[in-house]
């Protein structure tokens, strides 16, 4: 009996649902069988490169693009895709190129704003900030710009010390633009409040984040998390975790460098990569990926999977993909760094999973680290960021999990300070090597240097010299932080 034929229009909202919900695999297995079925469906190659971005592959993602690029003749059409990659591929270290990209483009279509946008996006993470700064102008001069351009002259603003500049540039336009749609309005606000921050008008600037926090997800809900956490640290003992099934193959390179977001994972990260036969993976999804395939099926002991009925059948392909999608990201390094910070909530299937992963936990002051996340308007929707309160919550029972692991877990846990690290840096630094049986390079003193592209909310500041610019920022604002204070408890002195 022949398939039944494929409906575009629903396949690809399955795969951008199934990319959302971070099932990748599964919207990769729908995204080739929706192209083999429609080679010619631009939205096709679009969804599918989206799907193997959320996984990590991102040479499949950039072949996809690049692909969908070359094949549309109509230079209107090619915009979005254009768009699409040259972002990527800067995401990805390839600054260079995609700057090619972008002009290849804007040759064809000059006045194309996706494309002048993406193009001056990347010369400011590039740190190329005259041109982008000449790149611009022009387009303000010309009038009526586009928010995303407006947003990105308030960063060019910030990152050039014209910080008092921009925050008044962006409350006249945002003054003059009341039709702005909720995302944007909170991008702008959030950014408006970085500015004032920069500036020193504290008060200010905490009315915008709380404006920008008013607009942000939802849907946390503190008291079931705090039960789910009190689930994992009953199920996941060192007895259960004793009987679970292990990958037959050790493996050393692995190291998950894990913490709250905004607790300095990408600099420890770029540290770690400086070293020669050392490799960043960035924030991969090779963890998640392997908890739903292994744990999300196990059933329950206290309320959450159990981990003693962890089997060889199910852990042993989880293992080897895993393997294989750190060969992806280097083929020759001995250690290779996953620095998705929330792999903090699953390091319990580590210890089966890898044999001889190492575990980097960052740490730094939690009323500096709240804050921070307060302040950030985290593009996947952190709906904890969203509530003073939620976040003290989030943050006590994330570090109870911790401590859990700590004692429950037969792997190698090295925690590194922020602020010992800025007091300390080659102290710190030489303690992290060893403890990673990598030999001293001097090159990780130097982690601004390392060849690594960041593109989380860390991305500018890890661009500088090891520096104390965050440490105590929480002060600057006072009786504002009550609700959270009061929500961290004890933690909030544990400096």
């Amino acid at each position: 009996m022949p398939p039944a034929p494929i409906n575009p229009q629903a396949a690809l909202k399955r795969i951008d649902l199934l990319t959302r919900a971070a099932d990748f695999d599964a919207a990769i297995s729908e995204g080739q069988r929706l192209l083999k079925a429609r080679p010619a469906l631009a939205q096709a190659r679009m969804a599918l490169s989206r799907a193997y971005e959320g996984a990590g592959l991102f040479s499949d993602a950039i072949a996809q693009l690049e692909q969908l690029v070359a094949s549309l003749t109509n230079s209107a059409q090619a915009q979005l895709p254009r768009r699409a990659l040259g972002d990527l591929l800067v995401r990805t270290g390839a600054g260079d190129r995609a700057l090619e990209v972008f002009d290849e483009g804007l040759s064809a279509s000059p006045g194309s704003e996706p494309l002048l946008a993406g193009k001056a996006s990347a010369l400011i993470a590039l740190g190329r900030l005259d041109d982008a700064e000449a790149l611009l102008d022009p387009l303000f001069d010309a009038g009526a710009p586009a928010p995303e351009l407006v947003a990105l002259r308030a960063r060019w603003r910030q990152r050039t010390g014209q910080a008092e500049q921009g925050a008044n540039e962006l409350r006249k336009y945002m003054d003059s633009a009341p039709s702005l749609t909720p995302i944007v309005r909170r991008i702008l606000l959030a950014r408006l409040g970085e500015l004032l921050d920069k500036a020193g008008a504290y008060d200010e600037a905490f009315d915008a984040f709380v404006q920008a926090a008013a607009i942000g997800p939802r849907g946390f809900n503190p008291d079931a998390h705090d039960a789910q956490t009190n689930a994992m640290i009953s199920a996941w003992t060192p007895a259960a975790l004793a009987k679970a099934a292990h990958a037959p193959q050790r493996d050393e390179r692995p190291v998950f460098v894990v913490g709250m977001p905004r607790s300095g994972t990408s600099l420890v990260e770029r540290i770690i990569a400086a070293h020669p036969k050392a490799a960043a993976g960035g924030e991969t999804n090779i963890l998640p990926e392997a908890w739903r395939a292994v744990v999300a099926k196990l059933p329950k002991a206290a309320g959450a999977p159990d981990p003693a009925r962890i089997d060889l059948k199910s852990i042993a392909p989880a293992a080897s993909k895993a393997r294989a999608r750190f060969d992806q990201i280097s083929d020759s390094a001995q250690r290779i760094v996953d620095k998705n910070p929330l792999n903090a909530l699953r390091l319990g299937l580590v210890q089966p999973l890898l044999p001889g992963a190492r575990i980097v936990h960052c740490l730094r002051d939690p009323r500096d680290t709240c804050l921070s996340n307060y302040f950030q308007q985290f593009e996947s929707g952190l709906a904890y960021a969203s509530d003073l309160t939620h976040l003290g919550r989030f943050y006590t029972s994330y570090h109870r999990l911790m401590d859990h692991w700590k004692s429950a877990l037969d792997l190698p846990i090295h925690e590194i300070h922020l602020e010992r690290l800025v007091e300390n840096p080659e102290t710190e630094i030489r303690a992290l090597i060893d403890f990673l049986g990598l030999e001293w390079d001097d090159r990780c003193l130097h982690p601004e240097r390392a060849d690594v592209t960041t593109w989380t909310a860390s991305r500018d500041q890890v661009a500088s010299t090891i520096n104390a610019s965050g440490i105590g920022r929480w002060k600057n604002y006072g009786s504002r932080l009550d609700p959270l204070l009061d929500a961290l408890g004890p933690l909030a002195d544990q400096a």
